[in-house]
C-alpha cells in the first residue's frame, strides 16, 4: 500500500478569510473525496493544535494501493478543483510518500 502524506502551511489571509476557517474548508473539502474517488482506500486529514512557529497548519494522509492508483487520484477532477483552491489558500506543502510493504483494503 502506497502512503501520500502532505503538510500544509496556509496564508494568513486568503479569499477574504483568516489561517483557521481557510484550513477548516479545506479539511472538509478533501475529507469528502473519499465518497467522490472509487480508488481512494481511506484519507486522513487534522488541523494543528499546537499552533506554534513553524508548524504546519493541516496535515492529510491518502492510502492507495499502489502508486498507479495515486496518480488516477491526483489526476480525478474532484482532487483536481481542491488543487486549485490550494494554489489560492496555500503559502507552502510537503510531500512524502511511502510504500507500507502491506495491503489493507
Amino acid at each position: 500500500m502506497l502512503i501520500h502524506t502532505v503538510m500544509l502551511t496556509f496564508q494568513d489571509r486568503a479569499e477574504g478569510r483568516g489561517k483557521l476557517e481557510n484550513a477548516s474548508i479545506f479539511r472538509d473539502e478533501l475529507k469528502s473525496l473519499k465518497s467522490q474517488v472509487p480508488d481512494l482506500l481511506g484519507i486522513e486529514v487534522y488541523l494543528d493544535e499546537q499552533v506554534s512557529k513553524g508548524s504546519a497548519d493541516l496535515i492529510y494522509s491518502t492510502r492507495h494501493l499502489d502508486r498507479a492508483h495515486l496518480t488516477q487520484f491526483l489526476n480525478h477532477p474532484a482532487f483536481l478543483k481542491i488543487s486549485q483552491l490550494s494554489q489560492q489558500l496555500v503559502a507552502s506543502s510537503s510531500v512524502v510518500d511511502y510504500n507500507t510493504g502491506t495491503f489493507a483494503g
